[in-house]
C-alpha cells in the first residue's frame, strides 16, 4: 500500500513470512509430508459439543431466541452500509441468502421446538419458487429493493452513491450451508432431489484467494464428500476426496508461507478485509488450528489486540488499512470473532467481553456471535461422520495418532 511504502523501504530488508518474502519453499516442503489419510480427518469428523451445565448460558439462549425471532419475522433487505471518502462505494451487506440459512442452521439446535418449527416454516417460504433460497443452491443475491429496511438510519437514494454488493458464496461453497441445514433438521429431501445437479458443481473453479483464502470453498468440498457419502455415490466421494485434499494442501501452503502477514486482503473496490478469517466453519477453523495455531495467535496479537483493540465495537471508527470510511465494516468484527472461536478456541468468559450491540435489525453476525459464546461454554469432541451404511471404498476411517507427525512441523 502506497502510504506504507516509505516504511517498508526504510527496513534493513524484507520480512520473512510476509507478502514481500513468503516462505513458499519451506511451506511446500512441510505440506508435502502431510498424508491424504491425515487430511481426511477434517472431512470425516464432525464437531459434537457437550455441556456440563447449560444453565450458565441461559441468558444468551434467550437473547438468541429473541434475535432469531426478529430475523424470521419479516423479509429483510440487505444492509446498505454508507460510503466514505475512498472507496466511494456504499456496500450492500447480508446480500447472500445462504448467509441467512447458515445462521439459522447454526442456531437451530439451541432454540426451543416451537421456534424450530417457525424457523423451518420460514426457510420453506424462502425456498419456494421465485424466492431467495429457491433452486438447488438458492439465488445468487437478495433483491436489494424488496423487504424491510434493516438500518436504523435513512438510506440515501442509490442515484447519489455508487453501490456494490458484498462478496457471496460460490455454488460449491453453498453446499456446506445446505448440508448443515439438512444435518441439523434431518430433512435431506432438497439435497436428494437435486443431487444430479449438485454432484457436477465440484468441477467449477474455486473463487479468488483474496476473498476468503477459499475457506468457504474448503467447507463446500467437505460437505460435498459427506453428501456423496450419504448418497452412496462412490465415484463422487473419490472425486470429492481428491479435490478436497488438493485444496487443503493449497490452503496450508498459504498458512506456512505467510506466518507474519497475509491476514488482510484486498477485494474490489479498493477495500480491505480479514480474508484469512472470513467464512470460517468449525472444520476449516480446526484445520487452521491444527497446523498453524501459533501463527494465528501471533496475527491476533499483532494485528488485532495491539493495533485494533476496539475491533468489536459496533459502528466503531474505521481502523483497517485503505478503507477511508468513517466506520468499520460489520464484517471486520465478525471475521475476528470467528477466528477467536473456531481457531483460537478462546473461552466463553473472554468472548463475552467482545459482544457489543447489533449493528442493525436482523443482524446475522450478532446471532453468530451469540452462538460462539454459547458453544464456548462446552467441550468440543470430533466424532466420525457416519450416515447409515458404510461404503466399500473411501469410508471415513481414521487411524489415531497420525496428526501429530505434521503438527510438530509448524513454521513459526
Amino acid at each position: 500500500m502506497s502510504r506504507l511504502n516509505h516504511v517498508l523501504k526504510a527496513l534493513p530488508g524484507t520480512v520473512s513470512g510476509t507478502r514481500q518474502q513468503p516462505l513458499a519453499q519451506q511451506a511446500a516442503n512441510v505440506v508435502s509430508d502431510i498424508t491424504d489419510v491425515e487430511l481426511n480427518r477434517f472431512i470425516w469428523e464432525v464437531p459434537v459439543i457437550k455441556f456440563q451445565d447449560r444453565n450458565v448460558f441461559v441468558s444468551y439462549q434467550k437473547k438468541l431466541a429473541k434475535y432469531v425471532k426478529e430475523l424470521i419475522s419479516d423479509r429483510w433487505r440487505p444492509l446498505m452500509f454508507p460510503p466514505g471518502k475512498h472507496p466511494r462505494e456504499g456496500y450492500r451487506l447480508f446480500i447472500d441468502p445462504t448467509e441467512t440459512l447458515y445462521t439459522l442452521a447454526r442456531a437451530y439446535k439451541y432454540i426451543n421446538p416451537d421456534l424450530q418449527r417457525d424457523v423451518k416454516q420460514y426457510v420453506a417460504q424462502m425456498s419456494s419458487k421465485g424466492s431467495p433460497l429457491a433452486g438447488p443452491v438458492g439465488q445468487r443475491r437478495y433483491d436489494p429493493d424488496e423487504g424491510t429496511v434493516r438500518s436504523l438510519y435513512d438510506v440515501p437514494p442509490e442515484s447519489m452513491i455508487q453501490v456494490r454488493d458484498d462478496i457471496v458464496r460460490s455454488d460449491l461453497a453453498r453446499l456446506y450451508v445446505f448440508w448443515l441445514w439438512a444435518d441439523v433438521t434431518g430433512d435431506w429431501s432438497r439435497i436428494e432431489q437435486n443431487w444430479d445437479f449438485l454432484q457436477k458443481i465440484i468441477d467449477q473453479p474455486p473463487n479468488k484467494m483474496a476473498e476468503d483464502c477459499r475457506n468457504a470453498y474448503l467447507a463446500g468440498l467437505i460437505a460435498y464428500c459427506r453428501i456423496a457419502f450419504r448418497m452412496r455415490d462412490v465415484k463422487a466421494v473419490e472425486k470429492g476426496l481428491n479435490t478436497a485434499q488438493r485444496a487443503f494442501r493449497e490452503r496450508l501452503e498459504y498458512e506456512y508461507a505467510y506466518t507474519r502477514g497475509g491476514l488482510i486482503t484486498q477485494v474490489p473496490v479498493l477495500r480491505t478485509i480479514f480474508g484469512r478469517w472470513r467464512n470460517l466453519t468449525p472444520e476449516v477453523g480446526r484445520l487452521c488450528s491444527a497446523y498453524a495455531l501459533q501463527t494465528h495467535k501471533h496475527l491476533m496479537d499483532v494485528y488485532i489486540d495491539y493495533h485494533r483493540p476496539t475491533w468489536y465495537l459496533a459502528w466503531n471508527v474505521e481502523t483497517m488499512w485503505r478503507n477511508e470510511c468513517p466506520f468499520a465494516f460489520p464484517t471486520m468484527s465478525a471475521e475476528v470473532f470467528a477466528a477467536r472461536a473456531f481457531i483460537l478456541r478462546e473461552p466463553a468468559e473472554k468472548l463475552k467481553g467482545f459482544l457489543d450491540i447489533p449493528w442493525c435489525k436482523a443482524d446475522l453476525f450478532y446471532i453468530q456471535k451469540l452462538l460462539f459464546i454459547i458453544e464456548a461454554h462446552g467441550e468440543v469432541f470430533w466424532q466420525t461422520y457416519n450416515r447409515n451404511l458404510p461404503l466399500t471404498t473411501a469410508s471415513p476411517v481414521w487411524p489415531e495418532g497420525e496428526l501429530s507427525q505434521s503438527q510438530s512441523k509448524l513454521v513459526r
